[in-house]
């Protein structure tokens, strides 16, 4: 599962078949089954613009198809945009920190040495202030992680730490393209802890236009200028797991600078919260150039407003999302695994989660302890089965609630008692 849950993805592609040709809904099909994230945000917009006027997707201008030409019910707005999914993937494969940070726990539970890690890495400062690029991590390429941080050298400091666990060590590797200091204190739990530069932090003007964000806007104002359409344009960013667009505004104005024939830029970020009370949603961000009509500019800076009721749900950020459509399971979407709630004589739990039990997907011992107390309290007091029902899920998230409700002590299963005295 991405994004959005997969009931609602399927909501809105049955939703667009309405407006768009067969071609076009099959490609995004066929781009979802293939964990194409932005394939999702492109079914999303479509579907949430066509709620507002008429939405043509990859109408022909001059040659080129953009992704969204608008006009409003009473043709008095029209626009022509393109959608960018934006992530920060080129910067993270330049930057393997977080590589680097799930190897050594790999290493260190495989190794069984509990202690206190801490994992400093350090940067080209120097270097990126006086050429004004991005600061960069001074860190091995990953495929070459085994050649020159986890070698024979790192076989040798865990094997010092089995050897003599009472002890602090430190694992060095200074080169003049590795700055990586690991270090081991002793303690009976598990704790980690590290530090290194900021690799995104945009610092000096050089730095705005060496983003995801602008790499973004610039591919797309390419095919835009290329339409020779006379209104209008526009370029919709979408999270696909970028720190930068969450400060894009300044990145923006600059793209906006060197690009005068586009009018405005929309950004749409999916934020999960956690916590009591906490709900997820998705964010709008709008900034507009010179020459945008009043009336276009009104309407695209309170989207948000037309769009409350319309806009779907997000189940996940980003980047959780990205982490989902990479593991084995992208065809599931989440399940209430675990979630359950006892009241009176009701017990409500996943659907799916009794599914697999009844399947054979999971095993009793993976069934949630949750569950087995709730059943084997009724069990006890001889209490049976007296209604099932399902309760769909409101939110349309990826399953739904199975509702148990259990009758009196039944003497099926309990000793025979004696009557209450009738008068």
């Amino acid at each position: 599962m991405a994004i959005f849950s997969r009931r609602t993805i399927q909501r809105l592609i049955n939703e667009n078949a309405s407006f768009l040709t067969r071609k076009q809904f099959r490609s995004h099909v066929d781009k979802l089954n293939n964990g194409d994230l932005g394939a999702e945000w492109e079914v999303v917009l479509l579907n949430v613009f066509s709620k507002l006027g008429r939405v043509e997707h990859e109408r022909n201008f001059n040659g080129k198809k953009p992704d969204i030409y608008f006009t409003s019910e009473d043709g008095s707005l029209d626009f022509l945009a393109d959608i960018k999914t934006v992530s920060d993937e080129g910067t993270e494969l330049k930057n393997p920190q977080k590589q680097l940070d799930e190897r050594l726990f790999r290493e260190i539970k495989e190794k069984n040495i509990r202690g206190a890690w801490n994992c400093d890495i350090g940067g080209n400062h120097e270097e990126a202030r006086k050429t004004g690029s991005m600061v960069q991590l001074k860190l091995p390429a990953l495929a070459r992680f085994d050649q020159e941080i986890f070698n024979e050298s790192w076989e040798e400091f865990t094997a010092r730490i089995q050897k003599e666990p009472g002890k602090e060590h430190r694992y060095e590797i200074k080169t003049n393209n590795v700055d990586l200091s690991i270090s081991y204190r002793p303690s009976k739990e598990w704790t980690g802890s590290g530090g290194y530069p900021s690799y995104k932090s945009i610092t000096a003007r050089e730095h705005l236009i060496q983003n995801s964000v602008w790499n973004g806007l610039v591919s797309k104002s390419e095919q835009l200028e290329g339409t020779e359409y006379d209104g209008a344009l526009g370029i919709i960013l979408c999270d696909g797991g970028s720190e930068y667009l969450k400060r894009s505004r300044n990145i923006i104005h600059e793209f906006f600078r060197t690009h005068p024939r586009i009018s405005f830029v929309l950004a749409f970020e999916a934020i999960q919260n956690f916590g009591f009370g906490s709900f997820n949603q998705v964010m709008m961000y709008f900034e507009s150039a010179k020459g945008l009509s009043a009336k276009l500019e009104d309407f695209l800076s309170n989207l948000h407003k037309h769009t409350e009721e319309i806009f779907p749900y997000p189940v996940k950020s980003a980047i959780n999302a990205v982490n989902s459509l990479e593991s084995t399971k992208r065809f599931e979407g989440d399940s209430h695994f675990g979630g359950a709630t006892m009241s009176g004589n009701e017990i409500k739990l996943s659907s799916r989660t009794v599914l697999d039990l009844l399947a054979g997907n999971i095993t009793y011992d993976d069934f949630p302890e949750v569950y087995k107390s709730f059943f084997k309290m009724e069990a006890a007091e001889g209490r049976l089965f007296e209604a099932a029902r399902v309760e769909k899920d409101v939110t349309e998230q990826d399953d739904d609630w199975l509702v148990f409700r259990f009758g009196e002590p039944d003497p099926a299963v309990t000793p025979y008692i004696v009557p209450k005295a009738v008068t």
